[in-house]
């Protein structure tokens, strides 16, 4: 989220995606330099796109010979395409290798099956949006995290993400200045105020995250009134799929009350809700 890239998030998100661009990082990539990247933090779908164009690239590069244009793509990330190296065979190996990685190496191993990412016309995974999954999916998603990318079956525990790479995403990112609310492309809870904060105070969109139970982790779509939570304090992992805008007074609301419910040395509890509440306990 520190690209630097002139993104607003409500008008070239929404454009990105459905306003017929083939490539969502191709636009992303496109946008004006704003600041210098690194210097300023600012929540961009688009940076999202542009680090899932920059895994595509390693799967091409492993097909491709030194002769071709592998090091140039991996040298200018951000500049305009070779759309000739994305063009290969739907059956070719670096495209059939980049398009079952999410399943075989992610959703099949902690029982994600009913997700699915979706594809821009480029055939590169959006990355920044357009993910689906059910609630119960979802919260074994955010169990991974909870158990700092282990997933335990039976008597042993498979480690699916790297350690630095959980600790990485959960570590507040200095760029995004005093909110100090944003990790790895998770919204992090329970930061405290500080006093030079009043950008924050002003803007109720960020300040709720405040009043989380301390290191939570929030994936959210404000919009669309999903949210799912880890809350390591609770040992609970909970998923809200909803029909209309995420209020954030609900959440907190219900964090309230899931507090007095459980102690915080209970055993690690996840909570899907659709339209019925369900509990599963270290699912498979």
């Amino acid at each position: 989220m520190t690209s630097g890239l002139e993104f607003d998030e409500i008008h070239d998100s929404r454009w990105m995606m459905y306003g017929g661009e083939s490539s969502a990082a191709e636009y992303a990539a496109n946008k004006e330099l704003r600041v210098w990247p690194g210097s300023s933090w600012q929540y961009s779908s688009g940076t999202s796109a542009l680090l899932s164009r920059l895994i595509r690239y390693s799967f091409i590069g492993t097909s491709m010979t030194t002769s071709t244009d592998k090091r140039k793509l991996v040298a200018s990330p951000l500049a305009a395409s070779n759309q000739s190296a994305f063009m290969l065979p739907e059956n070719s190996m670096s495209n059939q290798a980049y398009w079952s990685f999410p399943r075989l190496q992610l959703f099949d191993v902690i029982g994600m099956r009913s997700a699915v990412m979706e594809l821009d016309t480029s055939g590169t995974f959006i990355g920044g949006a357009r993910m689906h999954a059910t609630a119960r999916d979802w919260a074994r998603f955010g169990l991974l995290y909870a158990n700092d990318g282990l997933w335990h079956r039976d008597n042993f525990a498979i480690a699916v993400l790297p350690q630095q790479w959980t600790s990485e995403s959960v570590t507040r990112k200095p760029a995004s200045g005093s909110r100090g609310l944003f990790g790895g492309h998770w919204w992090l809870g329970g930061t405290s105020a500080v006093a030079s904060d009043v950008a924050l105070d002003s803007e109720p969109q960020y300040a709720w995250l405040r009043q989380l139970p301390r290191k939570t982790l929030v994936a959210m779509d404000r919009e669309a009134g999903h949210i799912l939570l880890v809350v390591p304090e609770y040992h609970l992992v909970l998923v809200r799929f909803g029909f209309e805008p995420l209020k954030p007074a609900h959440v907190l609301e219900l964090m309230t009350q899931l507090a007095e419910l459980l102690p915080r040395a209970s055993p690690l509890v996840t909570a899907s809700l659709e339209s019925t509440t369900s509990t599963v306990t270290n699912a498979p």
